[in-house]
């Protein structure tokens, strides 16, 4: 009895000794949204300047062959007609879009107005025409530019609506791909599983080295998006939600940067 009771005060003071890593702890709320947000945003970043500067540049004319091809194969197999679900949520997106639009800030607007102008002169269009009477006379015309500046305007809002998502994305990838060199990222989507009762840590664990523990990491977070895919998706796409929101998303048309 007393042997069992020795061992027993040995293996706590190995535990708070050795606790490792991937072991759960009490959240860090400020730590845990700061580390997820950068590491999503890095990798964001990433993805954003791939066409980007000199080099982009370049990067785009050698793809340009290969990437025109898989579009219009994509658009072919994409049976657009059939598309209903998006045709039908255009009138309660249109009203979502006004509805965030009159709840901007003065520069917010202006900065996204900034890039609706710019997709308008990349098409020779003057975004002052839909407020103004120079194409009165010619009505077809002037829909057409209507109708183009409100669908790109719709299409910016939306994706600006799930940027964290793709930022979360781009970060799991990368995580995927050598997840040794991203390890705050897999721990935050680590511990916000354990959170999500999605998976737990084997008790044999607890003692194990820092590789074998990195290791059996990968394997759980894997096997949660194999088995579950939704549930690991919905955990995926709330990493860092406590996060001040990013600033209005600014629209820019094809090779226009920022600025």
């Amino acid at each position: 009895m007393f042997l069992l009771i020795g061992l027993l005060v040995v293996l706590v003071v190995l535990w708070f000794a050795l606790k490792p890593k991937w072991a759960p702890k009490p959240p860090d709320t400020t730590e845990w949204t700061g580390k997820a947000s950068q590491a999503s945003k890095k990798a964001s970043a990433k993805a954003g300047e791939m066409y980007r500067g000199l080099r982009g540049r370049l990067k785009f004319r050698r793809d340009t062959r290969e990437l025109a091809k898989q579009f219009k194969q994509w658009v072919v197999g994409s049976a657009l007609g059939d598309r209903k679900q998006m045709y039908d949520g255009l009138p309660s997106s249109a009203a979502g879009f006004a509805t965030w639009l009159h709840d901007l800030s003065p520069t917010e607007l202006e900065d996204f107005t900034r890039g609706v102008a710019r997709f308008c002169g990349q098409l020779n269009f003057d975004i002052a025409w839909l407020t103004n009477t120079q194409l009165a006379r010619e009505p077809e015309l002037k829909q057409t530019v209507e109708d183009a500046t409100l669908l790109y305007s719709l299409a910016a809002w939306r994706a600006g609506r799930v940027q964290r998502q793709v930022r979360n994305f781009l970060a799991y990838q990368d995580w995927l791909t050598k997840p040794e060199r991203h390890k705050d990222f897999g721990q935050q989507l680590y511990r916000a599983l354990l959170d999500a009762k999605l998976m737990s840590v084997p008790p044999e664990l607890y003692l194990a080295s820092e590789k074998e523990r990195l290791a059996q990491a990968v394997a759980a977070i894997r096997k949660v998006a194999d088995d579950d895919p939704a549930a690991f998706r919905a955990v995926l796409h709330q990493l860092g939600a406590g996060v001040t929101p990013a600033p209005a998303p600014v629209p820019q048309a094809p090779g226009v940067t920022a600025g």
